[in-house]
């Protein structure tokens, strides 16, 4: 043809015939020429590569042989079209004659002399590596986005102005509102107030090109507070910082297990600390209670001597007895259990605190669950923890004023047993909730109460497998929550 063969008139300012060739012979992509039957009238050197074919032998040979034939109804109406005088555009499939396949990408024109198609001018370029790495990224990447809303921790991007780009699922699980709702509002409206200068102050640094950790408190959806720590690490594309990636991960619950770890270490160490102090109190306190039982009975004592010897009687037996509590909390001796029935145990504890009860005009409100299996358990032990949360609540409802009321539940819960105890009292103060178990700890008047039942409760019921719980609100009254597992005697070996 005209255009590659130089048989053609140069326009000014075109390149020269022979540049022409050189520039098309040396193209990376493949250019050629096709008559109107579609057979080869010339290649360049990368057709000839494209197909496999040596360039000599392509001409005069019918391009639609190297077609995928899938193809072929598509390509032959393009290339109507292109003889018609429309360029089109299309991607194809070429089979080599070694058998391998390669996805092109074809631009057709039509070559025009004296006012008529003559043939048709293809460039085609090999875009199957280009493809085959698309495709491989796209797979990456939906791999990558399913890896990130899979992960438990919350992960969020965010752009220079601090507004959410991105969010994972555990992200929109933790705040409690749907990612479409998330997506462009500001991280800081999702931020406790006290928060908000520290974690603005993380973000700056972390678009300066810092990587930063630091801890975030916040509120769940149903109002609790959790403990979180953030990792940030600045986004950069093209050599400029456009954005902040944070990783997002709750350790509420992991701070809660190392508290109860250094916590059962502060009580072993206590309660070796305890024993010995009780053990070298009881000594003269024994005597106290003798010398001064000695001297009630002395018939020479006028009144006032028999009142501070009967003074000094009632102390010596409340110290005794504060003593005895403090030998309880330092033994921690394994339980003796038996098979126990709970409802029993309350029925029997209840019975002790029944009389002091109706007296103070306290209603008990009791509602056992008939079903309640038997479990293994030491039944004394259970009895010491349910008078124990009787006689709380009994003072709580005597110190709350209006109504005077207890609830006793019993019930199962899944695999546990539960034991509900509940009071129409004040409540407990947020700030007193998360040390109510410690030993010595107590909201009692000074010289009511020695702040080691609740501790010695939860010893007891920790020591059977089970755990101990308490739900309460100012002016609400105090829920105390007694899980025990539900076992089975253990299985004894028969001669």
């Amino acid at each position: 043809m005209a255009l590659l063969s130089g048989r053609h008139h140069t326009p000014s300012g075109a390149l020269p015939a022979p540049q022409l060739r050189d520039l098309v012979a040396l193209a990376s992509d493949a250019i050629y020429t096709i008559d109107p039957q579609g057979f080869f009238l010339s290649a360049n050197p990368a057709t000839a590569e494209l197909l496999g074919v040596p360039r000599k032998a392509l001409i005069g040979r019918l391009a639609m042989g190297f077609i995928d034939p899938t193809d072929h109804a598509t390509i032959e109406q393009h290339v109507r079209a292109v003889l018609g005088g429309e360029p089109r555009r299309y991607e194809c499939t070429v089979l080599r004659p070694d058998g391998s396949r390669r996805l092109v990408s074809v631009a057709n024109s039509p070559v025009v002399e004296d006012d008529a198609v003559q043939a048709v001018l293809g460039v085609a370029r090999d875009v199957t590596d280009e493809r085959a790495q698309a495709a491989a990224l796209e797979r990456a990447e939906a791999r990558y986005a399913r890896l990130v809303d899979a992960a438990s921790d919350s992960i969020v991007t965010l752009d220079e102005e601090g507004n959410i780009t991105s969010a994972n699922r555990a992200l929109e699980v933790a705040v409690g509102i749907p990612r479409e709702a998330l997506l462009g509002t500001h991280f800081v409206d999702y931020l406790d107030p006290m928060e908000r200068t520290k974690m603005w102050h993380m973000f700056a640094a972390t678009l300066a090109g810092e990587r930063l950790r630091r801890e975030l408190r916040y509120a769940y959806p149903d109002g609790s507070v959790g403990t979180s720590t953030v990792l940030s690490a600045p986004i950069v594309e093209r050599d400029r910082v456009t954005g902040v990636l944070a990783i997002i991960r709750d350790v509420t619950e992991e701070r809660n297990l190392v508290e109860q770890v250094v916590r059962r270490e502060k009580l072993a160490a206590l309660g070796e600390l305890v024993g010995g102090v009780a053990h070298e109190i009881n000594t003269p306190l024994t005597g106290i209670l003798a010398f001064a039982q000695l001297l009630k009975a002395q018939a020479a004592l006028d009144e006032n001597g028999k009142q501070a010897a009967d003074t000094i009687v009632t102390e010596a037996k409340r110290a005794a007895r504060i003593v005895g509590k403090l030998l309880t909390f330092a033994r921690q001796t394994p339980p003796e259990r038996l098979p126990s029935d709970l409802n029993q145990v309350l029925q029997d504890t209840i019975e002790l605190r029944r009389f002091a009860l109706r007296s103070a005009g306290v209603t008990l409100d009791v509602e056992l669950d008939p079903k309640l299996p038997v479990t293994w358990a030491d039944p004394s032990q259970l009895q010491q923890v349910f008078l124990n949360l009787l006689a709380n609540a009994e003072q709580a409802v005597i110190e709350g004023g209006a109504e005077r009321r207890i609830t006793v539940r019993t019930r199962r819960e899944g695999e546990y047993l539960v034991v509900a105890i509940g009071d129409s009292g004040r409540g407990i103060a947020p700030e007193h909730l998360p040390y109510i178990f410690n030993p010595f700890y107590t909201t009692k008047p000074r010289g009511i109460g020695t702040g080691l039942g609740l501790s010695i409760s939860d010893g007891i019921i920790r020591e059977h497998g089970g755990n101990l719980r308490v739900r309460s609100e100012p002016g609400q009254g105090a829920l105390f929550e007694v899980l025990l597992p539900r076992l089975s005697p253990p299985a004894t070996d028969s001669a």
